[in-house]
């Protein structure tokens, strides 16, 4: 073995507490930090990661050491961890066989190198939001490579999941099979939601979030992938008691009307509120035609 190929394998966890770093494990194989929680560490991939969002880093042991050790030198990182790290266990890399979900009937890829693909290049959506989502099991793919987006309760087991096809020229939405119909992709923000805001996809979820993610306090983001899937709102407002608005963003076309127009009705005790206002101004489909529209004119504006 090289010395960057033993450098890689250094553990990553193991050489961040010796650096003065202490984590709590989050879900399997998953660790966030105690003393900065964007920073987390995840074994999931052949070689151990971390992904420090508030300084948008992201790789192995090798590009720790490089970007806040030795300067960006890569080969002073390489010589560090082969002087340094000796008596630090190296990190075998375990390939799995693809496994199969008890719950759910779902056979999953041994990487999630075309979902983080599909999602960052083709949708738009920021890498450090989709590393995060990867890392904490709310996205994965399927044997298939399509995307999985898992649906989970409010203690983390996962119940169901939507999948989105990769192919960019072929279109593919379907749901796992054995999914539980009274949950949907979610992200919470806070620790005590308000408010839920509705989307027919979990893409669009993701790209509301990433264009709001500042202004967004005390709320549940539902994807409940179908602007005909009221009836798990529901479900989420008895998890939830707290909620009293519900913020309609679905799709700007009649379609999207109806979903509007259908939750006033079937919940009529909370206050719901028609958020397409930008879509329309925009003159765009959806929440992901909008992120891209504006990411398009910062562009054109920046060549000027």
């Amino acid at each position: 073995m090289n010395l960057r190929d033993n450098a890689k394998r250094v553990d990553l966890k193991t050489f961040l507490e010796r650096q003065g770093y202490t984590f709590i494990m989050e879900s399997k194989n998953h660790y966030r930090c105690i003393q900065d929680n964007t920073l987390t560490v995840t074994y999931k991939y052949n070689v151990p990661l971390y992904f420090w969002f508030s300084r948008d880093q992201e790789g192995d042991i090798i590009t720790w050491v490089r970007e806040n050790i030795t300067n960006n030198d890569y080969k002073e990182a390489i010589k560090y961890l082969a002087e340094k790290c000796e008596n630090i266990a190296r990190y075998i890399p375990q390939h799995k066989e693809k496994i199969q979900n008890v719950d759910i009937d779902i056979k999953y890829s041994d990487n999630t190198k075309r979902a983080y693909a599909y999602l960052v290049r083709t949708r738009g959506i920021y890498p450090t939001i989709v590393n995060e989502l990867i890392g904490n099991g709310s996205i994965n793919e399927d044997d298939k490579h399509n995307v999985v987006f898992h649906h989970k309760d409010s203690d983390g087991k996962v119940r169901g999941g939507d999948l989105t096809g990769t192919n960019t020229y072929k279109r593919f939405k379907g749901t796992v099979r054995n999914s539980n119909e009274n949950y949907g992709f979610s992200i919470k923000v806070g620790t005590e939601p308000q408010s839920i805001m509705i989307f027919e996809a979990a893409i669009d979820l993701l790209s509301y979030f990433q264009l709001n993610k500042g202004n967004l306090e005390n709320c549940l983001l539902l994807s409940i992938g179908g602007s005909e899937k009221i009836k798990m709102i529901k479900n989420y407002l008895t998890i939830y008691e707290r909620i009293n608005t519900i913020i309609v963003s679905s799709d700007n076309d009649t379609a999207g009307s109806h979903c509007v127009s259908n939750i006033k009705s079937m919940y009529s005790a909370y206050e719901v509120v028609d958020n397409r206002e930008d879509l329309v101004n925009f003159n765009v489909k959806d929440f992901n035609e909008l992120l891209l529209k504006k990411k398009q004119i910062a562009n054109e504006k920046n060549k000027k």
